[in-house]
């Protein structure tokens, strides 16, 4: 039996349950008194891809709680998080590629079509009017699941 969790990418809503999780375990493990995060900081969480998923996350989590040691995660902290969200937002601007750009394009749409849609596949690819079969395929390629 096997369990297929969605990327965090596709359950953004999750984000500040899994925050508040992740500042328990962190004090927890840690011996801090992390009191919470502020609601600037969950946004941009909230409008960020998460590559790394939830491990992603958590690391980022773990090393603002690292420099504060006590009280509420300000966005100050998170410095190395918005240096690397500029860097690739800018990394994504130049590229040029446009089988490049065109594939990411496809995946993000996919990704969101499959959201909106719970993961239907038939009620996916009739929100992207294509074939359901090729919609298996480009999951396939693009290896979402």
């Amino acid at each position: 039996m096997s369990i297929e969790i969605p990327p965090l990418r596709t359950r953004l809503d999750d984000i500040p349950l899994l925050i508040e999780h992740f500042i328990s375990k962190i004090n927890k493990e840690l011996g801090l008194n992390i009191t919470g995060i502020d609601n600037e900081v969950i946004k941009l969480f909230q409008d960020y891809h998460w590559p790394g998923n939830i491990r992603e996350l958590e690391n980022t989590i773990e090393r603002a709680a690292n420099l504060a040691l006590q009280g509420n995660l300000k966005l100050e902290l998170f410095e190395h998080f918005l240096l690397r969200k500029e860097k690739e937002r800018s990394r994504n601007e130049n590229e040029v590629c446009l089988e490049t750009v065109r594939g990411k394009a496809e995946k993000e749409t996919i990704v969101r079509a499959l959201a909106q849609t719970n993961a239907n596949i038939s009620m996916a690819a009739k929100l992207l009017k294509i074939n359901r079969s090729v919609l298996y395929e480009k999951i396939k390629k693009y290896n979402i699941g």
